[in-house]
């Protein structure tokens, strides 16, 4: 028979030879006493439920798309089946063709100065059925840029990211460079293509912040991921030849992930246990909101959000012209965010390192040593190309709790600053969910 594992607390009385008496005046506590630490003991670790795992990968329905065009791919609902956490990446053939010939060197790279070619994707929705699982706008260029950016690894960005999201790595031509270059004098129609894999920072179908595997087999109808492309303006940046490419072809776009697949007997005590507690299947994750509008010198706009637990609210300004979409300052001097009227931060932020400092905060990194800002030139480029301001909404940390951020029905949003004409502001909101499914029925909703 298995033994528990025992603690002794001692409240009252404690034997002599157990404190020193300097500790015996006044109330006891527990830290007073002595158990064994868990590094000394046997392991009370149980095996893992008996679970098969395989490699899917799901081709799009889609065909080739130009810019602007969508993607659909649909993950059928497989019975008993978990996508794990972290393995999912969308995959895809990137080619272009120079509209011209090249009267220089002339080079398409991303529009993004992370140089990622996650901003193609404009727009990601998650669903299932009629239900709206997940859904970020402006994905490439804000959300899944702000990540790799300040809350990834200098190694992930400097080196991981360049082989798989930026398209350096093509076998026909040389490494570390862009595959899209066309030299002086190419003759028009010459045409460039990589392949790119782009993991997917989805809290839903893709949850690295809680661990949890997001529950396929359970939900009734499976899951449907819609892609929007960019328009070629935004996703990517020429230098040379102006006009040397105007359009871009997406093709053999397929979503690989890890599939988890459990015993039909534990699936099915899994749903008896929740439809006997009147329980329904939950999974917590983290999604974003985004946002846009004109940038002017003083900024005030209100959204309503109805948000349960809001974590961080997150900023940067770009231009909206064609092509490269650095993050800029702006010399951004009086920032105040307030949810449903109460002003979260009763100090001014005027100055780039205390924006970097809450900007980090905000991320809950401030004091990480693994999760850290990206490129290696962050602090030269930092007010130029890579900023972002944020200010924190996250109330705990503890692991076992969902919604730890801050109710915001209302949010006010003030900034001053000195935009050039044609600047955007963007707004991005980080903010808790809880999936639920019913046991029997497999019908999903989104608590947010």
């Amino acid at each position: 028979m298995r033994k528990e594992k025992i603690i002794f607390y001692f409240p009252c009385k404690i034997k002599m030879s157990y404190i020193d008496p300097q500790n015996l005046t006044g109330p006891s506590l527990p830290v007073q006493g002595y158990d064994t630490a868990d590094s000394l003991s046997s392991s009370y670790a149980r095996r893992a439920q008996p679970s098969e795992c395989s490699l899917v990968n799901v081709v799009s329905q889609s065909g080739d798309q130009q810019a602007g065009g969508q993607i659909l791919i649909n993950l059928a609902n497989t019975p008993n089946t978990f996508i794990k956490n972290s393995s999912v990446y969308l995959r895809l053939k990137l080619a272009m063709k120079n509209a011209i010939q090249a009267n220089e060197n002339s080079t398409v790279v991303s529009a993004s100065p992370t140089g990622s070619w996650a901003s193609l994707i404009n727009r990601i929705t998650v669903s299932c059925g009629s239900n709206v699982i997940e859904q970020i706008n402006h994905y490439g260029l804000v959300h899944h840029e702000a990540i790799l950016l300040h809350a990834s690894s200098g190694n992930y960005f400097q080196q991981d990211m360049k082989l798989l999201e930026c398209g350096l790595n093509n076998e026909n031509e040389a490494k570390n460079a862009s595959q899209f270059s066309w030299p002086n004098t190419t003759v028009a129609n010459t045409e460039r293509s990589a392949i790119i894999t782009i993991p997917l920072f989805l809290g839903s179908i893709n949850n690295p912040q809680e661990n949890k595997n997001f529950p396929l087999g359970v939900l009734t109808g499976g899951v449907q991921v819609l892609i929007d492309l960019n328009s070629f303006g935004n996703a990517a940046a020429i230098t040379g030849t102006a006009g040397i490419a105007t359009d871009y072809t997406v093709s053999q776009a397929s979503l690989s992930y890890e599939a988890i697949k459990v015993s039909s007997e534990y699936m099915n005590a899994l749903r008896a246990s929740l439809a006997q507690s009147n329980q329904l299947f939950q999974m917590p994750f983290v999604s974003s909101l985004v946002m846009n509008v004109s940038s002017s010198a003083v900024l005030d706009v209100v959204y309503g959000l109805g948000l349960n637990s809001m974590k961080s609210v997150l900023f940067t300004q770009k231009p909206s012209a064609a092509g490269a979409k650095p993050n800029k300052y702006n010399q951004a001097r009086v920032l105040r965010v307030y949810a449903d009227g109460k002003l979260q931060n009763n100090y001014n932020v005027s100055d780039l390192t205390t924006y970097y400092a809450e900007l980090n905060r905000s991320l809950g990194n401030l004091a990480s040593r693994s999760s850290t800002s990206g490129p290696s030139d962050m602090v030269l480029k930092y007010h130029s190309d890579y900023f972002y301001g944020g200010v924190a909404f996250n109330k705990l940390t503890d692991s076992n709790l969902a919604m730890t951020g801050t109710q915001c029905q209302q949010l006010q949003f003030h900034l001053e600053s000195t935009p050039t004409a044609g600047d955007n502001t963007f707004i991005l909101i980080f903010y808790d969910c809880i999936l639920t499914a019913s046991p029997m029925s497999g019908e999903c909703s989104v608590l947010r």
